[in-house]
């Protein structure tokens, strides 16, 4: 570590400095009639320097929980406390110093009554703020066998610090609640009646009244045809004075008279006093009316406020609609269309739409032959927002459109082929000045060509083939590639030599070229590779790969990477998995070393 802390002081800039961090963790369980209890216990030890003494930082964690049923009695408590120097792996923001415990008792002599009270205690550090919180629930309820059930519930939250902003709070929120439900025939009612309580002591006293009736109507035993509705009257006492109140109503209606069919709708209607009246429709379905055509489809409506210039009332609008025909077994057909815009309902104009439509379509003139074809297209734009009170001035817009050939051909059973070649175009529009109006144009295009080759030359050995082309074009105004405008051609090779049952080998190598017309530069990229694959029945399985990659010419880079994967299982209780993932660089120069282990125990 000397010459390497030599090294590190020599470099001129900014280096990041090499940082180690493992943790090591035991558990248990104790399983018996009467008791149950699991135990962890944790180390974590985070080198900030490597190079560096005393830059160690090591923590410790322990959790419990325990539970036991004594005939009608069921009794659990838990507890759990993480050092303040504990890490967690790849957590940005953990939870320190937590201290956490409690426990609850609960008693059910017979199916007709129940009840239970849990009461925990929190306290921990997140970001440098401390938080400390109380809660404390009971649950009765009762349940007749031919009437109606009756469950009453009690919670009280004691917080310090808003869980969300960090704030210094000090709230305390006390929530009642009595429910019935009921159930006749094939139709489940509930009532539901709620009474919240929010009161901040700090940093200012207030209180705020939630009261809450909820009413729910349902189907139940039904097989083609199934509804639910709800209903959820909530008034507000803030400390203000203000009296704002909420209605919400839901319906739920869906059908199924055969294996064929199938449509739903889905509507939801909120009055609120103090953000407006929001409403939404949902409407599916799906249709199989003979063995050649199928249709499936779905369209949701929404009714809310958006900002502009001032609040105005949108329509929103999605779909999706699809149809296959299959009029012979030789030909596939499908459309594809999917709205997607927003109305301004004052104006009756969209301000923002995004629509895309495909169409395919498949054709196998022979059993070893598939001809395919895909083409899509998509219309989209954006209203400018301060366009008031029309909005009728287009911030920008976006039209593309690709078509992809494809043909696929297995002429041997050992041998298989695929060719694509994929077309792109795009046009856009960008506002660039409103008084007077002007805009920017831009297009792109691309093509792109695929051949792909598969071999089984015996039943242990096989080679895949693959050559990709690929030209990209972008451009402003009159310049269709002042932006982008490049070549590449992709050529690989993979071959698969299975040994035996215990060995399989690999060897891969793959070749780039790219030219940057704009810069007058080509890089050149090889990637040789190979790998293994050992296994010892379902005992023992190791994988291994390694790859290089080295760019020469526009753009130099290198890169090496190494991947070891093994897994042994110990016995029928124990399985040890171990995983390493080494990546080296130059052109800069850096170094990535990822190893982690997990030993599964199954009792």
């Amino acid at each position: 570590m000397a010459g390497a802390a030599d090294i590190r002081s020599s470099l001129s800039g900014e280096a990041t400095d090499p940082a180690g961090h493992y943790i090591a963790g035991a558990d248990g369980a104790f399983v018996s009639e009467a008791l149950t209890a699991n135990g962890e216990v944790a180390y974590s030890n985070n080198n900030l320097n490597l190079l560096q003494s005393g830059s160690e930082e090591t923590g410790k964690a322990a959790k419990l929980d325990i539970s036991s049923q004594l005939g009608p009695f069921g009794i659990k408590a838990f507890g759990k406390r993480v050092g303040a120097k504990f890490l967690s792996i790849a957590d940005a923001a953990p939870k320190q110093d937590v201290t956490e415990y409690g426990g609850g008792l609960s008693f059910r002599p017979g199916p007709l009554f129940g009840a239970q009270g849990n009461h925990n205690y929190e306290k921990y550090t997140l970001t440098g703020v401390v938080y400390e919180n109380r809660s404390s629930t009971a649950k009765a309820g009762l349940t007749p066998e031919r009437f109606p059930s009756l469950e009453y519930d009690y919670s009280k939250n004691d917080e310090s610090n808003d869980p969300v902003t960090g704030d210094t709070i000090t709230r305390t929120i006390t929530r009642q609640s009595a429910e019935t439900q009921y159930r006749l025939g094939f139709l489940s009612s509930a009532l539901k009646a709620t009474k919240e309580e929010w009161l901040s002591r700090s940093p200012s006293a207030e209180v705020t009244n939630y009261d809450r009736v909820n009413f729910g109507l349902a189907t139940a035993g039904l097989e083609k045809i199934t509804f639910t509705g709800n209903v959820e009257l909530e008034n507000r006492a803030e400390p203000s004075g203000d009296r704002p109140y909420r209605k919400t109503y839901n319906l739920n209606l869906s059908a199924t008279p055969n294996k064929s069919y199938f449509v739903s709708t889905s509507i939801e209607y909120l009055d609120d006093s103090a953000q407006g009246i929001k409403n939404s429709t949902d409407i599916s379905y799906r249709a199989e009316p003979a063995g050649f055509i199928r249709t499936e489809g779905k369209y949701v409506i929404q009714s809310l406020k958006e900002d502009f210039v001032t609040s105005e009332t949108v329509s929103k609008q999605t779909g999706s609609f699809a149809i296959d025909l299959r009029p012979h077994n030789a030909l596939r057909l499908k459309y594809l269309i999917k709205p997607n815009f927003t109305k301004l309902v004052r104006t009756n104009s969209l301000t923002f739409n995004n629509e895309q439509q495909q169409g395919e379509i498949n054709l196998i003139p022979f059993s070893e032959v598939l001809l395919g074809l895909i083409y899509k297209v998509g219309h989209g734009f954006n209203i400018y927002r301060q366009d008031a009170p029309d909005y009728s001035i287009k911030d920008n817009t976006t039209d593309t459109d690709s078509t992809l050939y494809t043909v696929k051909m297995a002429p041997f059973r050992i041998f298989s082929t695929e060719f694509n070649y994929l077309l792109e175009n795009g046009l856009t529009t960008q506002r660039i000045t409103s008084e007077p109006l002007s805009y920017l144009n831009g297009s792109s295009a691309g093509k792109q060509i695929n051949a792909i080759a598969r071999t089984s030359l015996s039943e242990r050995f096989s080679v895949d083939t693959r050559y990709t082309y690929q030209r990209s074009i972008q451009g402003t105004g009159e310049t269709t590639a002042n932006l982008l405008n490049t070549t590449s051609h992709t050529a690989s090779l993979k071959g698969i030599w299975n040994v035996s049952d215990a060995w399989s080998f690999s060897l891969s190598g793959g070749y780039t070229r790219t030219t940057d017309n704009l810069l007058s530069t080509v890089t050149y990229t090889v990637t040789p590779g190979w790998g293994f694959i050992f296994r010892q029945g379902d005992r023992v399985r190791v994988d291994f790969d390694h790859t290089y990659s080295k760019s020469y010419d526009g753009a130099a880079t290198e890169v090496t990477n190494y991947s070891l994967r093994g897994k042994y299982s110990v016995s029928d209780y124990v399985n040890v998995t171990l995983r390493a993932q080494r990546e080296i660089g130059a052109l800069p120069d850096y170094r990535l070393t990822d190893i982690t282990g997990n030993i599964e125990i199954n009792l």
